[in-house]
């Protein structure tokens, strides 16, 4: 299970009973470019995952499922290939900026 909150990004390996086997938690990056402003690149919710997901994979047996939470409702917007095209802007810091500012 994983969930990926605004700071940090959690996860936890548990058993077919629901026991918890093995947990990891890890420090989502925030930017602050002005005064009102908060940003975070989409790459580091990615090395997050990663990061947590191996953690728990070190301590305990292959997961049989994955399962993904979080409570963000911002627009990433990507290129062509897939790529992010600029951090994300955290709501509501962006919110009542003009276009040019997020």
């Amino acid at each position: 299970m994983v969930d990926a909150g605004t700071t940090t990004l959690k996860a936890a390996l548990l058993d077919p009973a629901g026991r918890a086997v093995a947990s990891a938690s890890v420090e989502l990056s925030v930017a602050h470019p002005g005064p009102g402003r908060a940003e975070q690149h989409p790459d580091g919710w990615w090395r997050a995952f990663v990061a947590a997901v191996r953690q728990c994979r070190a301590a305990g047996p292959p997961p049989a499922a994955l399962a993904v939470t979080g409570q963000m409702q911002d627009l990433v917007t990507l290129d062509r290939s897939g790529r992010p095209v600029r951090p994300r802007c955290s709501t509501p810091t962006c919110a009542p900026a003009p276009s040019s500012a997020c």
